[in-house]
């Protein structure tokens, strides 16, 4: 499917996770929060060749078929693992540039009491829970 805009591949990657959250291996379902998100961070980064946009089913992602996995990817996974443990989460379109530009996406889950947390995997160098500076941002 081509992907022409932030919506549709929200959209997508919604349904994509929706569908096939089971994907994920019963190693990474038993793992804690912290312990999925530090496995998901230290995968390979990669952006997506432009001006294509690729989003594809957790089994997918995982299979080694892609040599790196970009924020998109990195979403889905958090997002499919929030799924399986039944906690309420969100993708988040975000942008740190002057102009406002959206660039960016991660997954936030609700924590009771503490209410949304970033679950933001794309980078090593990322912490679960990090808020973030952002200049502009919404919910896909």
């Amino acid at each position: 499917m081509r992907l022409y805009d932030k919506k549709q591949t929200g959209a997508e990657m919604k349904r994509l996770v929706k569908k096939y959250h089971t994907d994920l291996p019963r190693k990474l379902r038993e793992l804690s929060i912290t312990e999925f998100f530090e496995k998901i961070k230290n995968l390979k980064y990669r952006r997506d060749k432009k001006p294509v946009e690729i989003v594809a089913r957790p089994k997918i992602l995982l299979s080694g078929y892609f040599s790196g996995l970009d924020c998109k990817k990195k979403a889905e996974l958090m997002a499919a693992f929030f799924t399986l443990k039944k906690i309420p989460w969100r993708f988040i379109a975000v942008s740190q540039r002057p102009d406002k530009s959206i660039h960016h996406v991660f997954t936030q889950y609700w924590a009771t009491g503490r209410g949304w947390l970033n679950a933001d995997a794309t980078y090593k160098k990322y912490r679960l829970n990090q808020p973030k500076k952002v200049t502009a941002w919404e919910i896909l």
